[in-house]
């Protein structure tokens, strides 16, 4: 095919002719055509077959460039609906990626659901929300909160709405041409939402939806018809009135020009429960961090052999620093055959590092 010939294909979202319904996953256009059944609107009856089925809902389109009547599939429905090497053919740098921490500082992930991995040899766009919702509804805590008049506040049902919405807007407004993939972290305390491309909207407009520029409008339609995000421009205000609403943190969102890609954090919990469990910490842990902020690198030697150690031997002063590592205050390393311990000086613990610091004056 020219080069000029392929521009328009690209142009019109249509994919060269070599392009099949047989680079589809069968299961994925299945379980679609199960839930598209329950909404009863389009007819998905037996008698239709898949590519018939997939025409009559844009998954391929007729090629308007020539004057044949041939279907041609969408990038859209193949992001959506595709086998996961066909898509990598087109999008080299397809890759989706959940990952769920036990704690808010934790380093490695306790579950994990990624594009490419042997657990997952055909993800796709509906297979992972299908896959991952879920996962982030089970991570909300179903608490017991009271608003004033004494009643239960809608905490739950607020903020698995503000996920659902978070994860269908990374879904449909990524840009997979671009060089990173879409990155969902899950920890306790706060979702968190990374997309390649950056937003078409002002972060006002999206949070008050006053106007919608969907970057991918054939995974939007494809969602809207299974009555998922019926509305355009409603993601931003659910998410934000679930904070309002439940006195969460208030949602934040950070655009990197340079990495062209946007992140869009949801808050669990409200600033006073989150400062509230950041620092809890013993003298030991203290002296530990006071030794960890005057050296650049140091070991549990380092801290046992210190003249203003009088808290044991090494035993106790190794659990500690465990504990510091787990909570994400210290960062371990090999080398050689000892561990090396830093101070994290990551931008996530800069609340703990003011909290102990003040502390830390006090103590000595």
């Amino acid at each position: 095919m020219k080069f000029l010939d392929y521009e328009k294909y690209k142009k019109a979202r249509l994919l060269p002719n070599s392009y099949t319904i047989n680079d589809l996953d069968s299961e994925s256009i299945a379980e679609y055509r199960k839930q598209l059944s329950a909404k009863g609107i389009v007819n998905v009856s037996n008698s239709v077959d898949n590519q018939e089925l997939l025409e009559s809902i844009g998954v391929f389109r007729k090629n308007r460039l020539s004057n044949s009547d041939d279907y041609l599939l969408t990038d859209g429905g193949l992001l959506f609906f595709g086998k996961y090497v066909s898509i990598t053919d087109r999008f080299p740098r397809f890759q989706l990626d959940y990952q769920k921490y036990d704690t808010d500082t934790a380093v490695n992930w306790s579950d994990r659901v990624s594009a490419g991995d042997m657990n997952f040899p055909s993800l796709n766009i509906f297979k992972f929300y299908n896959l991952v919702l879920p996962k982030l509804v089970a991570s909300v805590p179903d608490k017991y909160t009271q608003g004033d008049n004494l009643t239960r506040t809608s905490y739950y049902a607020d903020v698995t709405s503000a996920a659902k919405e978070a994860l269908v807007n990374t879904l449909m407004h990524s840009y997979y041409d671009g060089n990173v993939g879409i990155k969902i972290i899950d920890r306790p305390s706060y979702f968190e939402f990374s997309n390649p491309g950056t937003m078409r909207v002002s972060k006002e407009s999206f949070l008050r939806g006053q106007y919608s520029s969907i970057r991918n409008p054939e995974i939007a339609s494809l969602f809207r018809r299974i009555g998922v995000s019926e509305t355009a421009a409603s993601g931003g205000p659910r998410i934000y009135d679930a904070a309002v609403k439940n006195d969460l943190n208030n949602p934040e969102i950070s655009i990197d020009y340079g990495m062209n890609t946007t992140k869009i954090r949801i808050w669990k919990v409200s600033s006073k429960e989150y400062d509230s469990k950041n620092v809890i910490l013993s003298d030991i842990e203290l002296f530990i961090l006071n030794i960890a902020q005057e050296k650049r690198i140091f070991t549990v030697n380092d801290v046992v052999s210190s003249p203003e150690n009088h808290f044991g031997k090494q035993t106790l002063i190794r659990k500690n620093i465990n504990q510091l590592v787990d909570d994400g205050l210290l960062t371990a390393k090999k080398e050689g055959r000892k561990n090396i311990y830093t101070l994290n000086k990551d931008k996530e613990y800069l609340s703990h590092l003011k909290q102990i610091k003040h502390l830390e004056d006090k103590w000595l």
